[in-house]
């Protein structure tokens, strides 16, 4: 009853501000993302047969903003009838609130971002099946398994994302410590172990005067904690991505498991009083990375971009590394997408047709997914296209998913409540005020009641 309630409030809600817009004869949205820099207002629906390949893209990524006009611009030269349309509204929560305000509204919108396979069911009357397209099914690790349901296929990954330890080859190199004997989580903890020790005798920091710790975990980054490090209770939980929105109960088989790995975490980042020390982000912590402060860390791809972009000089010298867990073997490297592309069912044939002849460029051309590699910075998900640009991160993780050291990342399938639940149990935990066990029924209790 209380679902419904709070269903009802949020379509009235969202046909409220579709209304507010129209009257002000505006987008919904005035964020700096119309301007010209970062996209072109969406076109009004037109007449029934003047469609004219006209298609409307609603994006998510500012950051993608120019590449894909750009993209757009190669494509219509040698598709001059077709008019492409982006918009673009960062954050994802004034994301989600456009979108649903111009999908009820009936507002153009021919493709555009969805971030899980719950969201993919709760719009899948606004999904055009994309299983006819061949190509999508040479997708890397299951990342199309979230959003296949009912026979179909509603979604185009966006790229190949990873989650993984990292780790830097020079500092580890220089101690004599091969990461290639890192098979386990006994290897794991012997090299961090042999590392601190080597940091607190200063027979390393001789050659890395910066050296402080071996890792440091942001447990202050509620973010990172809710979208890094929560996914590793599920590992092992279940066959595939898909079976996740559907599930009602979790058995959490690593989770006694994952204990002993955010302890080795705890053991190795700085002491003191882990909530109330300041400047303890997800940022800090790579900043910290890329000055040689650190030398390992659990991370995601985003991540180890970044800091490559503070320090060039660690290109190439990053070593990706599984996860593992106690008792599981090498463990791997956790891969998902962070959203996949959507064409909108109500689209018209032509809008339909023409927005999947760009996404099929962009993702299988020479051109395209030159695009996608060296302007958007991702990591294409379809390995018979992709195209190689040195990038170190992307080749190894690449690397690991063909080698079958990888696992898909599934929290974001799981309950909403999942991330918030993780993150208030494990920094209770951290401080020695709540039972790790504890946190785990908590857990389990969220599946029941979904």
């Amino acid at each position: 009853m209380l679902r419904f309630v709070i269903d009802s409030i949020m379509v009235m809600f969202a046909l409220m501000y579709t209304l507010v817009s129209l009257h002000a004869c505006a987008p919904v949205s005035l964020a700096p993302a119309q301007l010209p820099a970062q996209g072109v207002p969406i076109s009004p629906p037109t007449p029934s047969g003047a469609d004219r390949g006209i298609v409307n893209i609603l994006q998510s990524r500012p950051e993608i903003s120019l590449p894909l006009q750009q993209a757009i611009e190669m494509y219509t030269m040698h598709n001059p009838d077709a008019l492409i349309n982006v918009h673009t509204i960062s954050g994802a929560a004034d994301y989600r609130i456009a979108l649903r305000t111009r999908l009820l509204a009936g507002g153009r919108v021919d493709v555009f971002h969805i971030f899980s396979g719950l969201e993919a069911r709760e719009l899948s009357p606004f999904l055009e099946d994309l299983s006819h397209l061949e190509w999508i099914s040479g997708a890397m690790e299951s990342l199309t398994d979230p959003v296949s349901f009912d026979g179909g296929v509603y979604g185009i990954p966006y790229s190949l994302e990873a989650i993984g330890i990292i780790a830097n080859r020079n500092i580890f190199e220089v101690a004599g410590i091969p990461l290639m004997d890192v098979v386990d989580f006994g290897n794991l903890e012997r090299s961090m172990d042999e590392l601190s020790e080597m940091i607190l005798s200063e027979e390393i920091t001789r050659h890395f005067p910066a050296l402080r710790n071996v890792t440091d975990f942001p447990i202050q980054d509620r973010d990172y904690l809710g979208r890094v490090a929560s996914g590793l209770l599920l590992t092992g939980e279940f066959e595939s991505p898909s079976h996740v929105a559907t599930a009602n109960n979790v058995a959490l088989p690593f989770g006694t498991r994952a204990e002993s790995f955010f302890d080795l975490m705890r053991r190795h980042s700085p002491s003191g009083d882990w909530i109330s020390r300041d400047g303890l982000s997800y940022l800090s912590q790579l900043e910290d990375f890329a000055a040689g402060r650190t030398a390992m860390l659990l991370s995601d791809m985003d991540g180890m971009l970044r800091i490559v972009e503070i320090n060039p000089e660690l290109e190439g010298r990053i070593e990706l590394m599984p996860i593992p867990l106690p008792g599981g073997g090498r463990g791997a490297i956790h891969t998902f997408t962070p959203l996949w592309w959507a064409i909108n069912a109500e689209s018209s044939d032509t809008a339909k047709d023409s927005a999947a002849d760009f996404l099929t460029w962009l993702y299988t051309s020479d051109q395209g997914s030159a695009v996608v590699a060296a302007r958007f910075g991702a990591q294409n998900a379809f390995p018979d296209t992709a195209k190689e640009m040195g990038v170190s991160v992307h080749r190894q993780a690449l690397s690991l998913v063909q080698r079958g050291h990888s696992t898909p990342a599934v929290w974001r399938e799981a309950p909403p409540e999942w991330p918030g639940v993780f993150t208030n149990g494990l920094r209770y935990w951290y401080m020695d005020e709540r039972e790790w066990d504890e946190m785990l029924t908590d857990l389990r209790e969220l599946w029941t009641f979904r």
